[in-house]
């Protein structure tokens, strides 16, 4: 089953969530020139993934370094990682361990900044503060302790304000949740019903998270419906997962795939990916590799590593298309620079062995190996034996 992280995200998530267009490219442009480090961060990523604009480590380089000497904490982690990988720049451990000091110490002091300006703003009755702030006390974020009691005094403050997301978070903990749940069912369905009367459709997909996450899979098909008919993405992708697994409901692939699609065609990554695999797989449907391919591509342009590197072996392997490694390569590229280690494999293999670039081959070989990829490895073993 899909399940969403609740307020993780990664170095590039919110990079990657965004349906880039030229549009976005040019306004952020315009304001990293004008010394924005935020946006001086985001385009660097753009061009470091190729999102909107082809694929430039020497850019995303520059940028990077512009908004790390700003003290931006995420370019600095980017900026490590480039010297680390050695992309756009000679590789350098020293200085890539040198940056990413450099992100930790910044983040920590970003996050207590975070911390004290919505702790203010709870205390002054802010109800978007004062879930937030039970948020970073339920989860342990930012650089504070979990407490379950004070997460549930300001979830309570919030949602006797009518904050919807509080009702249901001041729910999850009544109902059952971690070390204090259990305490009250009656009064959490109390919540529950307060935030699901208010209609809003991203309560009803939390509420269907919530029930399903208690084996309530029945009710939880109920909100994920009312969620998903009013067009709620993440909604229609459990919806379509729920007739899949025939949790709750009847299976019934074909409504499976049509829930899919209509979240897949809003953007959602996990449902183009799941498309995509049933497409691959021929998984209860024809196997359909351009089909499959399709719903790949729009993942993997999201920046979405799985799909990047699924697309990779497409290439690779020739399925549903003639093979093309140099094609293979850029979208394991892609993957490779996020650190994920079986396209480091397979990125070194094309390039040693296919496009006869070994030292580029042997840079990715050893990145893997590092990270005790068995296959990398026997690759770099084999190398110095042939030596």
């Amino acid at each position: 089953m899909f399940r969403i992280l609740r307020w993780g995200m990664g170095l590039c998530a919110a990079c990657f969530a965004l349906m880039v267009h030229a549009q976005d490219f040019d306004a952020i442009k315009r304001a990293a020139e004008q010394g924005d480090a935020v946006a001086q961060n985001s385009l660097g990523e753009r061009y470091s993934y190729g999102l909107g604009v082809e694929e430039n480590d020497q850019e995303a380089l520059k940028w990077f370094r512009k908004a790390a000497e700003q003290s931006n904490a995420d370019a600095q982690k980017n900026l490590g990682k480039m010297y680390d990988y050695g992309l756009g720049v000679k590789e350098n451990r020293e200085e890539a361990q040198k940056w990413y000091r450099k992100a930790t110490e910044q983040a920590n002091m970003d996050a207590q900044k975070n911390y004290d300006v919505i702790k203010r703003a709870a205390e002054h009755g802010d109800a978007v503060a004062q879930n937030e702030l039970g948020e970073k006390y339920m989860w342990g974020r930012d650089g504070v302790t979990s407490d379950k009691a004070e997460a549930e005094k300001w979830f309570r403050k919030a949602a006797e304000q009518g904050n919807t997301d509080a009702q249901v978070n001041l729910a999850d903990i009544l109902y059952g949740y971690g070390e204090t749940g259990g305490k009250n069912s009656k009064e959490a369905m109390e919540w529950f019903r307060k935030a699901e009367a208010q209609g809003n459709a991203v309560t009803q997909w939390k509420l269907g998270n919530m029930f399903l996450g208690k084996k309530y899979a029945r009710a939880a098909v109920e909100y994920y419906r009312k969620a998903a008919e009013q067009g709620n993405a993440d909604a229609q992708r459990e919806l379509g997962e729920m007739y899949y697994l025939a949790w709750g409901v009847r299976r019934n692939d074909e409504e499976s795939r049509k829930w899919y699609r209509k979240s897949a065609e809003q953007g959602n990554v996990d449902a183009q990916k799941r498309l995509g695999r049933v497409y691959r797989t021929g998984d209860r449907v024809k196997i359909d590799y351009a089909e499959a391919m399709t719903w790949y591509t729009k993942a993997a342009k999201q920046g979405d590593a799985d799909a990047q590197i699924i697309l990779g072996k497409m290439y690779n392997d020739g399925q549903g298309v003639k093979k093309d490694k140099m094609e293979a390569a850029k979208w394991f590229r892609k993957a490779a620079k996020q650190g994920e280690v079986v396209a480091q494999t397979n990125l070194g293999r094309i390039y040693y062995f296919d496009l006869g670039n070994k030292k580029e081959g042997e840079k990715w070989f050893r990145k893997a190996a590092e990270k005790g990829d068995k296959a990398a490895q026997d690759a770099l073993k084999g190398m110095r034996n042939k030596r």
